[in-house]
């Protein structure tokens, strides 16, 4: 034969409280682990999207840079052969 253990109510009321609150811990504890997981793969995305901005605009500054220092060649150019050519009518004018 078994041997059964007959345990008080009171006693046994506090275990099933007690596995009752482990019980709820660990479902939360999941959820929130699985929420928290989403939440860093967002993150992991947009800064992912935020590097691929930055690698763009990064690339943009740098052709607008060279435009400019390009601009500025042109421009010394023009303001030489403008200086050259008024030297150039005074001499002939003289």
């Amino acid at each position: 034969m078994a041997a059964s253990v007959v345990v008080p109510w009171p006693v046994m009321a506090v275990f099933l409280f007690m596995g009752l609150v482990i019980t709820c811990w660990v479902v939360l504890a999941l959820v929130r682990h699985a929420a928290i997981e989403r939440r860093l793969k967002l993150l992991e995305d947009r800064q992912s999207e935020n590097e691929l901005r930055d690698k763009h605009l990064e690339q943009m500054l740098q052709k607008i840079s060279h435009d400019q220092e390009r601009s500025n060649e042109m421009l010394n150019l023009i303001v030489k052969g403008y200086v050259e050519s008024g030297q150039k009518n005074e001499r002939a004018g003289a």
